[in-house]
């Protein structure tokens, strides 16, 4: 019995032992060697591709979606400059006397005075002088470049950048202001804006109004010098660049500005666009329901008030340094 025992156990055995084989036999004999050829064969056919992607990439930038906030080429919000026209409008924004002081000075001066000032050593500098047609004095450092009717006088250094004195002499009264400009390399393009506050003497006074004259006789000679086209002495001609405004019916343009230490004189010409005749009134610049502005000190309209169709005529306001 034993031995039958023995014999069945052995049996067994050897059937466990083929069936273990055969199963084995079934799977594949390493799970991991079978998955690489997979993995190889998968990177060999991702690696063309990525190239090819970059490749195509290089090639075709990105399509430019102006919806898109682009901080390369962002500009700043700027405010709109202020328009304060006396005796016509005023439209709040920026001052429009805010100069940038890294490219504009302001300076008075008095007959005979002189001021040291720093100007670019490489580019076009511009003087905005209180008169025209000045007579420069100056040594032959510098290229001066101006015109007969303007106040304008533009200069570039030469070779070798050193100070410079420069003398400015108006050929109507000999009166004579100068400026020491000092070259800097760093410095851009600059512009210096002189306005005269020489004192009134007794060689002025032929052609200026004298102590003894009314506050009415000084407005007067102050139109009529500038009517005939004249600039009164003190007075200095600014740059205004605005485009034509629409007031009651008619079309108006300012055509120059002069300025003195304490009044402005706004020079506006006034056109009729209508088929009708337009009368002016002097209360329509600086009047406005029956009250006037203190500031605004005389108003003129010369040749006539009365306007033809298709035709101008002057308006001249003089009003307060002090008005805002």
């Amino acid at each position: 019995m034993i031995a039958s025992k023995f014999t069945l156990c052995t049996g067994l055995l050897v059937i466990s032992q083929a069936l273990t084989s055969q199963l084995l036999m079934a799977q594949p004999l390493n799970s991991s060697s079978a998955v690489q050829p997979q993995a190889q064969s998968a990177a060999l056919e991702e690696g063309p591709v990525v190239k090819r992607n970059a490749t195509k990439s290089k090639l075709k930038p990105p399509v430019f979606d102006s919806k898109d906030i682009h901080l390369d080429v962002a500009v700043k919000e700027t405010r709109p400059k202020e328009v304060i026209l006396p005796g016509v409008m005023r439209l709040e924004g920026e001052s429009l006397n805010a100069l940038d002081p890294n490219r504009a000075r302001r300076i008075q001066m008095n007959n005979g005075g002189t001021q040291t000032v720093y100007v670019s050593s490489t580019e076009i500098n511009r003087i905005q002088l209180p008169f025209n047609n000045p007579k420069v004095i100056s040594s032959g450092d510098i290229s001066v470049d101006k015109s007969e009717n303007s106040n304008n006088v533009y200069f570039s250094f030469k070779k070798d950048p050193r100070p410079v004195q420069m003398f400015f002499e108006n050929t109507e009264t000999n009166s004579v202001i100068g400026l020491q400009l000092i070259p800097k390399l760093t410095l851009a393009s600059q512009t210096i804006l002189i306005e005269d506050v020489t004192p009134q003497t007794k060689v002025l006074a032929q052609v200026s109004p004298t102590k003894n004259q009314s506050f009415i006789e000084t407005m007067q000679y102050l139109q009529e010098i500038t009517a005939k086209g004249g600039v009164p002495t003190g007075y200095s001609s600014t740059e205004v660049a605005l485009s034509p405004i629409t007031k009651n019916g008619f079309i108006l343009t300012v055509e120059k500005k002069l300025s003195s230490q304490q009044n402005d004189i706004w020079v506006y010409k006034v056109f009729n666009p209508l088929k009708t005749k337009i009368v002016l009134q002097e209360t329509e610049f600086g009047c406005e329901a029956g009250i006037c502005n203190p500031d605004i000190l005389s108003v003129s309209l010369y040749p006539s008030p009365s306007i033809e169709p298709n035709q101008s005529t002057t308006a001249i306001v003089i009003a307060k340094r002090s008005l805002k």
